[in-house]
């Protein structure tokens, strides 16, 4: 058991090197840079260190701690491969955060009759629109037909 526990943090600080995650990277601010993870289109969950306050720096333009831990993607395909991965993960968590929203409503809606009461009138104010646009619709279209037929 030890020799493999040993294995794994030989490994880990093998990989920390590698990737330079021990070195104290500071900017002009003295905060120690962090780890973050790029949602960009030009590098799609590309992991990075860097400021906390980077866009504070950039704007007085002094020097940014900034270090990519992750080599850059091959080409655009990967780019647009993952670009695309993580759109459809931000559009699932969406639908998902609107999902247990219409959820949490309509067991409220179950419990409040005044709440019932008041989507029934909001549905009865929709379905009445609903019928006066279609007389409308009906109504122009007997008016231009009619002026077809006095046209021929």
């Amino acid at each position: 058991m030890v020799r493999s526990s040993n294995t794994h943090t030989q490994g880990y600080k093998e990989w920390a090197l590698r990737n330079h995650w021990s070195e104290d990277l500071r900017c002009d601010c003295d905060a120690p840079a962090t780890f973050s993870i790029s949602k960009t289109v030009d590098n799609p969950w590309r992991k990075f260190r860097g400021c906390p306050n980077y866009q504070v720096i950039l704007r007085l333009q002094k020097n940014v701690a900034f270090l990519w831990l992750d080599p850059p993607l091959p080409n655009t395909y990967y780019k647009e491969t993952i670009w695309k991965f993580h759109m459809d993960l931000e559009e699932a968590n969406n639908n998902k955060a609107f999902t247990m929203e219409v959820l949490k409503l309509s067991e409220e809606a179950k419990n409040n009759k005044e709440f019932q009461v008041d989507i029934l009138n909001l549905l009865k104010v929709e379905l009445l629109m609903m019928v006066m646009l279609l007389v409308v619709v009906t109504v122009m279209g007997f008016m231009v037909h009619n002026v077809m037929v006095k046209a021929l």
